[in-house]
């Protein structure tokens, strides 16, 4: 009988022993990652590519991506991830962000500004000094009538305002 009992009790202990380290484990937490963003460029043109890099601050492997408009890139269980994405095409500028998660949770946040492609460009962005040789209106548009009728106008009416003032003196 006391075999019998001392086998309960040691086969109650090493039961205890398994089950408690694994109690103890589950209770330990870990600090959660945190994560930090770079962006290659904050200002690019409108169709050009530019790099995100997040890190993780902590030094804990997390799964991490990054979001642009509707594209995701992701890296699981890593302390790094570099993304490449490609502004849009676009004629006006164009505020954009990038964000970022941290093992599911929100992480940093950036701003993008895309330039977009100026009227009577050459491709770059900028608009080309040259742009109104050959061109009567030049890069703006046209807001009526020629010019060569408004300066005759205008000298006939100061002709006119001229004559009459000294009339006037006269009589």
């Amino acid at each position: 009988m006391k075999k019998i009992a001392a086998t309960l009790v040691a086969t109650a202990l090493a039961a205890f022993a398994l089950v408690a380290p694994a109690t103890v484990a589950s209770a330990v937490t870990y600090p959660a990652a945190q994560c930090d963003i770079q962006v290659s460029s904050t200002t690019v043109r409108s169709g050009e590519p530019f790099t995100v890099t997040v890190r993780v601050v902590n030094d804990v492997p997390a799964d991490l991506s990054a979001t642009y408009r509707d594209t995701t890139r992701s890296k699981d269980d890593t302390l790094e991830l570099v993304a490449q994405f490609t502004a849009p095409r676009t004629s006006r500028n164009l505020t954009t962000q990038v964000t970022t998660t941290c093992d599911g949770q929100p992480g940093s946040i950036a701003d993008i500004l895309v330039l977009g492609d100026a009227v009577g460009d050459g491709g770059d962005g900028v608009a080309d000094s040259d742009a109104d040789a050959g061109d009567a209106n030049g890069i703006l548009p046209g807001t009526g009538g020629a010019d060569l009728w408004l300066l005759i106008l205008g000298a006939l009416l100061v002709i006119a305002g001229t004559g009459a003032v000294v009339r006037r003196r006269r009589s």
